[in-house]
């Protein structure tokens, strides 16, 4: 029994260290211009996605999603943007899903007779 508890344990720690970090507005702002790619995924992880921009420019975007009653209520889009493997910009874009949209939750309707 102890060697099932010990390896459950195991396992769950392995699994949950494994996850990637959740950048905030906290994380993002802690990200200086000039610092290097290496740095920012020292500070915020792995992006979510990295996109080829143009002569020597990239951008790194991670998104983070604000939740209440399970449903995404909001989505906010970090975008890193380097020249020269260095941070030259920051934008945050902020999207919020449509009502009719909700994590694929059908609405029901009502008709009058």
């Amino acid at each position: 029994m102890k060697k099932r508890n010990s390896f459950i344990f195991v396992f769950l720690f392995l699994l949950l260290s494994c996850g990637h970090r959740v950048v905030t507005m906290q994380t993002f702002s802690d990200i200086p211009l000039g610092a290097t790619q290496t740095e920012v995924k020292e500070i915020a992880g792995k992006p979510v996605q990295i996109k080829k921009i143009g002569n020597n420019m990239e951008e790194y975007i991670y998104i983070e999603r604000l939740y209440a009653n399970g449903m995404t209520q909001e989505e906010r889009h970090y975008v890193i943007r380097f020249r020269n493997g260095r941070v030259c910009g920051k934008d945050l874009r902020q999207e919020s899903p449509s009502p009719f949209q909700r994590d694929g939750i059908d609405i029901q309707t009502s008709s009058t007779n």
